[in-house]
């Protein structure tokens, strides 16, 4: 890891102190504190908000003010009146323009009541008709196929029955995803046509599925996975960039260290599909993909607000959040630097826990770290990051001489050296105590995942339910 202040300069654009204001919610997450960060050294003036009150971004040397509101999940009018007053409060009528900026899943409720806040606050968000379009795995797939872009093989029966009788004719593995999930939850991987049906029902009971929303079925798409992250401007693009996730401590789980790459064909299929949306803000489009110029990659699905690799994309010399409040306002919004290809980043914690999974995939002919690893795992995955940590650790220390593993430490570190971390950041060392979030929630309940420590729900339950 290194400690860079991953700020890209901009041509010009740089405002005087006091230009603006900004509201940025879900202030526990990441991304929030990456928006804070970049709108805060320009000038803005930036009013945290979350349900909790120790937070990363409320935390951050950039954060003017927080506020607190109810989960807009739960309590859908409490978070709208919260919001107001802390528009009411913190942003008093004296003529600075106001950006309301939504990261996580309260971006669909404020695109909805958008009329409630504007025109006191700008925000530049997709219309909630086109949000629903993309989030809707189901209508997203024909939308695709209207615009020429691949997308996997897909099923969507009517009823379970309606599977059972397609099943003979579905290649197995197979993926089975519920319309919106998010962040891996309501998506699993199927080997045999048994499990597709134990699955697939499985999911109608879990999230109380509707039979017009039941689970999809589609094809394994070949390649690796590719994040086209995208700004348009009432479907015309103001700046794209694509990075890839080099480690997962799962599948589905968000990505632990990433790297910016060149990916000409993949970011021409998201101009297209994005124009023909008319799409209006920012958005990142998952591919299945080898790389090459000269094939296809294959659409996967749209995540229609703040994505997980936002600093990613700042790190790369692309800076959504100042291109997104200068979108809001109606200003020119700035063309971005020649976009960094190679940057690397970890996000917090799951970095390390991914490059003490790789000390252990790397082990050679140690069996017994392999063996430590898929202990570890298993841990992981049913007790939480710290618990297969811990256990990981411990079986290193059991197998390895302290010589070997030293070199071994060494080695793997060394690989990742170069790898930027936001935790690290100059001048912002006191936004790390974010931490705090997940410590506390796993005190509480005696587990932390990877989605809580990437600022995801409470309580890990990834599907969205209107």
């Amino acid at each position: 890891m290194s400690e860079r202040d991953p700020a890209p300069s901009t041509h010009g654009t740089e405002p005087p102190a006091g230009a603006g204001r900004a509201i940025v919610t879900f202030a526990r997450s990441w991304q929030a504190l990456t928006v804070i960060r970049s709108l805060g050294r320009r000038g803005v003036e930036v009013i945290a908000g979350d349900e909790y009150d120790l937070t990363p971004g409320g935390l951050s040397r950039y954060c003017a003010a927080r506020f607190s509101y109810p989960d807009p999940a739960r309590d859908r009018q409490g978070f709208l009146a919260a919001l107001e007053r802390a528009i009411e409060e913190h942003c008093p009528d004296d003529g600075q323009p106001l950006v309301l900026v939504p990261v996580h899943r309260e971006t669909f409720v404020i695109a909805e009541e958008r009329a409630r806040f504007e025109p006191r606050a700008a925000m530049a968000l997709p219309d909630p008709e086109r949000i629903a379009a993309v989030r809707d795995k189901g209508r997203l797939v024909e939308l695709a196929r209207d615009a020429g872009v691949p997308v996997p093989d897909t099923w969507q029966p009517g009823s379970a029955d309606e599977l059972r009788a397609a099943a003979d004719e579905i290649p197995l593995p197979a993926i089975v995803k519920v319309r919106r999930g998010v962040a891996g939850v309501g998506l699993e991987k199927v080997e045999t046509r048994a499990d597709l049906l134990a699955t697939f029902e499985k999911m109608v009971e879990q999230f109380r599925l509707e039979p017009s929303d039941l689970p999809i079925v589609q094809a394994l798409a070949p390649g690796d996975d590719y994040c086209v992250t995208a700004l348009f401007d009432r479907g015309a693009p103001r700046a794209t960039m694509t990075y890839r996730n080099l480690a997962k401590l799962s599948d589905g789980a968000p990505g632990a260290i990433r790297e910016t790459v060149e990916a000409r064909a993949a970011e021409a299929a998201t101009r297209k599909l994005l124009a023909d949306l008319d799409w209006h803000g920012i958005a990142e489009v998952d591919f299945m993909w080898d790389g090459r110029d000269d094939s296809e990659p294959v659409l996967i699905e749209i995540n229609p607000r703040l994505f997980g690799g936002l600093f990613q994309a700042v790190a790369s010399g692309v800076d959504y959040p100042w291109m997104l409040y200068r979108l809001a306002l109606g200003d020119p919004v700035p063309e971005p630097e020649e976009v960094k290809i190679g940057a690397r980043t970890e996000a917090p914690v799951l970095g390390l826990l991914a490059t003490m999974r790789e000390l252990a995939e790397e082990a050679g002919d140690f069996d017994g770290v392999a063996e430590a690893w898929r202990a570890a795992r298993g841990e992981l995955e049913s007790k939480g990051a710290f618990e297969g940590l811990r256990r990981l650790w411990r079986g290193l220390a059991d197998e390895l001489d302290p010589e070997a593993r030293i070199e071994r430490v060494r080695s793997v570190l060394e690989r990742n050296e170069g790898n930027v971390s936001m935790l690290l950041e100059s001048g912002d060392a006191r936004a790390g105590l974010g931490l705090i979030y997940p410590l506390a929630v796993f005190l509480r309940h005696g587990k932390v995942t990877s989605d809580l420590l990437a600022g995801a729900s409470l309580e890990g339950d990834g599907f969205e339910s209107d």
